[in-house]
């Protein structure tokens, strides 16, 4: 793995990057990414090569990064060049150039027989003036790469995109997504009760955009059952005065067709409403603001980006925030949409980003985290603070984490949908890098990113797949389920354990969707899905699929 996630973009000694404005831009030509989607090979894996970088300016004593489009060339990409203008050093097929004295060159790279090249310009260094750098979000489905810049007029942590409260995403049916992906300290301190998951945490929360020229776009709500303190989603709406009414299963998040709406400026509220005996108030509000213009067909995705994580368990509070540059997450986004297919059966049409009948492969194929999950899970390490990491202890730590730090997200709001348009037929399995960036995702998408970490600290781990759900599992060879049910709080008439034997070890299933801790092993034994009972902790049935990664 990279030693670290960021590069020092500044020529300017005892100066922090994260402060500095710097001319540093990485460019993707608009056709590479059109052959990415279009090419694919025998695999079904994306054929075409390119960079992330085709031409880019940058100072004397500045680093920056050079990746391909997408994570798949990472193993067997080799970079060279040929003078002395820059220097460049590589690993693991990240490429980190450095500008050496003033002049023009270009680095070029190879991949299976295929090349690309970035033209690079390196010039003396400016001044600077310390000010907070812009982070820019790219709609990859919009043909001249239309592009969004955050909290324009924040400085250093201003606004909720730039804490990393709030996240933006563009899906493939021309919406914008604002969602809650990450949770500070300082919400975890408006109650002793509080966890650290939003939709258990707060009674209610609204959401509200506002488009160009003050025009309500669109909201969504979502709401506490107050009668058992659970969970339950109001149904998500849009404006309907603008384009029509829509009903769809949400969660934090609210999604709005910019396609349709237009360039300019867009203001986002979330007002996070907390019940107390005397009533109900809005304990925060998380703003963020962004401006959406047309694009020129180039791109910088050397910004980097925060998720704050804060929670709280049986031993206590826990947080840490991680930093990631927005090509970590492009190389795995432009990767998983190039794959989005139509399947047809029984005469309906479902959106899909993976062959239904290779589900084992793909979960093998998904379950790849880079040096995000990577920096992920050396923060967790850091956290936990023990020495036992091998224990089941551990694993629970990690799972708990998971199931308190990301919400459940639609695949049809986040990823291929909208107004209806694909309703519940969209299937998107993403990688753990946009779930960490969503900081939601449905039951797979949690379950592989879970899978992912446990994985990364040395766990066997997997993906139970059952009617209706996916649900994570874990290795243990020595793990005591006697007190799993009452520590989580669960009666045994709905629960039980869910576990296989495999040789020495015994895998467990890790429930993800919980939205609070709950004990490993600890699955449902009664779920109605389409009129058909399953008891999910029968793991010895045709319907339970266990698949290793």
């Amino acid at each position: 793995m990279r030693a670290s996630l960021r590069s020092d973009r500044s020529g300017i000694s005892g100066m922090a990057t994260a402060v500095i404005t710097a001319v540093s831009v990485i460019v993707i030509c608009m056709s590479a990414y059109i052959l990415l989607g279009d090419d694919k090979g025998e695999d079904g894996r994306s054929a075409a090569f390119g960079l992330s970088t085709t031409s880019i300016t940058i100072e004397e004593g500045e680093i920056v990064t050079i990746t391909p489009i997408s994570y798949i060339y990472l193993d067997s990409v080799e970079y060279s060049v040929y003078d002395d203008v820059v220097s460049i050093s590589t690993s693991g097929g990240y490429c980190d150039v450095t500008g050496m004295t003033p002049g023009k060159t270009s680095i070029t790279a190879v991949c299976e027989g295929r090349t690309a090249s970035c033209e690079i310009e390196v010039v003396e260094p400016t001044d600077h003036f310390i000010m907070a750098p812009e982070l820019r979000v790219y709609d990859m489905n919009s043909p001249d790469l239309d592009l969004a810049i955050l909290d324009a007029n924040g400085f250093f942590g201003s606004g909720g995109f730039r804490t990393g409260e709030l996240a933006l995403s563009f899906n493939a049916a021309g919406y914008a997504v604002v969602s809650l992906a990450g949770y500070t300290k300082d919400t975890l301190t408006i109650d002793p009760g509080f966890i650290g998951n939003y939709l258990t945490d707060f009674y209610r929360i609204a959401f509200s955009v506002t488009g160009p020229d003050g025009q309500h776009v669109a909201d969504s709500t979502y709401s506490k059952n107050v009668a058992d303190s659970l969970p339950v989603m109001r149904p998500w709406r849009t404006a309907s005065d603008i384009f029509g009414s829509s009903s769809n299963d949400s969660c934090a998040e609210v999604g709005f067709p910019i396609a349709s709406l237009g360039y300019g400026e867009y203001s986002i509220s979330v007002d996070l409403i907390h019940k107390i005996p005397s009533g109900t108030y809005v304990a925060k509000t998380i703003t963020g603001t962004f401006e959406y213009m047309e694009g020129d067909g180039t791109m910088d995705s050397n910004e980097y980006f925060v998720r704050p994580y804060a929670w709280k368990d049986g031993s206590g509070i826990h947080g840490f925030e991680i930093e990631f540059p927005y090509y970590e997450y492009l190389m795995y986004y432009s990767e998983n949409t190039a794959r989005m297919t139509t399947y047809i059966s029984g005469g309906t049409t479902y959106y899909m980003n993976k062959d239904p009948e290779a589900e084992k492969e793909y979960v093998r194929n998904i379950c790849v985290g880079g040096t995000l999950c990577d920096l992920l899970s050396e923060k967790l390490e850091s956290a936990y603070g023990g020495s036992d990491l091998g224990t089941p202890e551990y694993a629970q730590f990690i799972l708990t984490f998971v199931q308190i730090c990301y919400g459940y997200g639609a695949d049809n709001i986040l990823y291929y949908g909208g107004d209806g348009a694909y309703s519940s037929n969209t299937d998107y399995w993403a990688y753990p890098a946009e779930t960490v960036w969503a900081g939601n995702g449905d039951c797979e998408d949690t379950s592989i990113l879970c899978a992912m970490l446990l994985k990364n600290a040395g766990f066997g781990a997997g993906v139970y797949f059952v009617p209706g759900h996916a649900i994570a599992a874990v290795a243990l060879t020595d793990y005591d389920t006697s007190k799993a049910l009452d520590i989580s709080h669960l009666g045994t008439s709905e629960y039980g354990i869910m576990k296989t034997q495999t040789g020495p070890v015994t895998y467990y299933g890790c429930e993800t969707t919980a939205e609070r801790s709950r004990a490993i092993g600890v699955i449902d034994t009664s779920v109605d899905v389409n009129g058909t009972v399953y008891d999910y902790c029968d793991t010895s049935a045709d319907w339970c699929k266990l698949y290793v990664i």
